[in-house]
């Protein structure tokens, strides 16, 4: 007589709809018939277990593949999920060079991408929200300063990346000016 065992029942799950480059993955098997899952997460990378993980390094849609054994008898069946992974933020910013006080500051953007960003600046000022703000910083100071700016964006997606960008002032110049007795007003 033949036995014929029956194929593991499971059903894969991922913990989000979509995901953005580079973040966390989380895969999961459920079943109570399974004894053991090994994965192609479609990128390259591998993994085993019922809760396996990857990351995805480019956007795309990509096809995770479970191939689940039964605790005996060591029958398999095979199933799939789709994962959607979303751009992120790519930067492309410009800083001025280092100017005197008050420095009119203009950054330069053409970052891809983005359908937010948040210029935050370490002089205490109001953040800004536009592509390329102009920012006046001020040196009361004898000495050159540096100021950091930290650049916040998020794709359409939700997707955000963070950045920090420095700014150098020069302390404002100061003229002297010492006239001779010969070359005074009487």
């Amino acid at each position: 007589a033949v036995v014929v065992f029956e194929e593991p029942e499971f059903t894969l799950s991922t913990n989000a709809a979509s995901y953005c480059v580079d973040e966390p993955v989380n895969f999961t098997v459920q079943s109570a018939t399974s004894g053991s899952a090994d994965w192609a997460f479609g990128n390259g990378a591998q993994g085993s277990g019922f809760f396996a993980a990857t990351t995805y390094a480019e956007p795309g849609t990509y096809w995770a593949v479970a191939d689940v054994g039964t605790a005996l008898f060591a029958c398999t069946a095979e199933d799939s999920v789709q994962v959607t992974v979303n751009p992120s933020p790519v930067w492309d910013l410009s800083v001025p060079e280092p100017g005197c006080s008050p420095f009119a500051a203009t950054f330069g953007n053409a970052s891809l991408n983005t359908q937010f960003i948040a210029w935050t600046y370490s002089d205490g000022s109001a953040p800004d929200v536009v592509w390329s703000p102009t920012h006046t910083f001020l040196n009361n100071t004898a000495t050159p300063v540096v100021y950091t700016v930290e650049v916040h964006a998020e794709s359409s997606n939700f997707c955000a990346a963070d950045t920090v960008l420095q700014v150098g002032v020069l302390p404002a110049p100061e003229a002297l000016i010492v006239l001779g007795a010969s070359a005074s007003c009487e």
